[in-house]
Formats: structure tokens, sequence, C-alpha cells
């Protein structure tokens, strides 16, 4: 009983930060607004128009089905233990840096969506894809597993080396290891999950300069909350 209580305390630390993302960036006219929207995370032919508020309502629901599936399963505590891991060695690999700044609050709608935006398709081309491929091939040994971990891994930063800066090749394959190891293992939905709360964590989101110090360690607490469930699972 107490792993279930557990699991749905991490259902809901994954769920706050996407929650928050979404209540900052919520503006009404540019959320219901119809525009057009690329179906491909790289410049295509390949669009619609739809509203800004129907994708972010899609990626809270592929969320959604991801924790169900999880608590359902009961692999909660080796995705928030996954989760923790990679928050961590990207904490470790940009330390130098600093600390982001928070854009302009205005900015803040935008942002978000395109966060949400390539979250979602970038795992849908990227990993959904070629799972449907390599299942529907019946390529479902160990072997199969492991290129199709790497070989999209290295798909993805090849990616952003070409679409952002070439500094970010290496810790986008890294990220690509571990997304792809999760969408084969359980599932693309937890993938989603995983991209888009790593997402939501990246970019602080705060309108005044004094509340940078509480959005940081509210941010720290919850990541130390999903590694407390995840080390109490294996106790």
């Amino acid at each position: 009983m107490w792993m279930h209580s557990l699991a749905g305390v991490a259902a809901v630390l994954f769920l706050l930060p996407l929650l928050y993302g979404l209540r900052m960036s919520y503006a009404h006219e540019l959320w219901w607004g119809w525009y057009r929207i690329e179906l491909t995370p790289f410049p295509s032919p390949l669009a619609t128009r739809s509203p800004i508020g129907g994708w972010m309502g899609a990626g809270l629901i592929v969320s959604g089905i991801a924790l169900v599936q999880a608590f359902q399963h009961g692999t909660m505590p080796l995705l928030a233990g996954i989760f923790v891991a990679v928050e961590a060695a990207y904490a470790l690999l940009f330390y130098r840096m600093g600390r982001p700044q928070a854009p302009d609050p205005e900015s803040f709608p935008v942002l978000t969506f395109g966060l949400w935006h390539n979250g979602l398709l970038e795992e849908v081309w990227f990993r959904g894809l070629w799972l449907l491929v390599f299942r529907g091939l019946g390529w479902t040994s160990a072997f199969s597993m492991w290129c199709f971990i790497l070989s999209t891994a290295l798909l993805f930063g090849l990616y952003h080396l070409w679409r952002v800066r070439p500094i970010r090749a290496l810790d986008t394959t890294g990220f690509g290891v571990v997304l792809g190891y999760v969408a084969w293992q359980y599932g693309l939905p937890a993938a989603v999950l995983l991209h888009l709360a790593h997402n939501a964590l990246a970019v602080p989101l705060y309108r005044q300069q004094e509340r940078a110090s509480l959005w940081w360690r509210n941010r720290r607490l919850l990541l130390v909350g999903l590694a407390v469930i995840s080390l109490t699972a294996w106790l």
C-alpha cells in the first residue's frame, strides 16, 4: 500500500513543473488563436493550423497516460530515479555556466509552447516512429534494443548539432540514449513525460527577480523528493 502512496506522490511531483509552466505561460488570446504549426521538429512542408492550447493539452494528456501506466506497472520509482539522474548529469555538465536567467515574462507563452511542441514531436519522430519499425519487423532482442537506442540517440544529437549549436550535440546524444531506453522499456509516453518534465525545469519561469531563489529552491526540493522515492523503493 505504501508503495502506491509513494507512486502517487511521485506522479504529483512529475506533474507540478508541467502545471506550473502552463499556469505561468497561459495567455488566452495566444493559446486559443489558430496558427500554422509545423508537424515536425525540423523545417518541412508538413504543418497544420491549430491552437497552441491544443498542443499543451496533448502534452499533458500523454504525460498523464505515462503516469497511469507507470502506476499500474510499478515503474514509477524507476522513472523517478532515471529523471533525477538526468537532471544531476545536466547540473554537473553545465555547472560552470551558472544558473540561466529567466526570460522576459512576455515570451513565456511562446517559449513554453516551443518546449512542449519540440518535446512531443522529437519523441514521435526520433523514437516513436523507429519504435514502430523495430517492433513491426519483430526486432525485439537485446541487440535490437541497443541498435535502436544508439541509432536514435545519434540522430537526436546530430539534429541538435545542426538545429541548435555544436556544444549541445554531446549532451543531447546522452539524453537521447536515456530517452531511447525509456521508450523501449516503458513505452513512448514515458519518454515524452521525461522530455517534457526536463524541458519544464530547464528554463526558470518567474516574473520578479526576488522570486528566483524560490524557483530554484522548489526545483531542488522536487528533485530531492523524486530521489527519495526512488531510493525508498529499493529498500
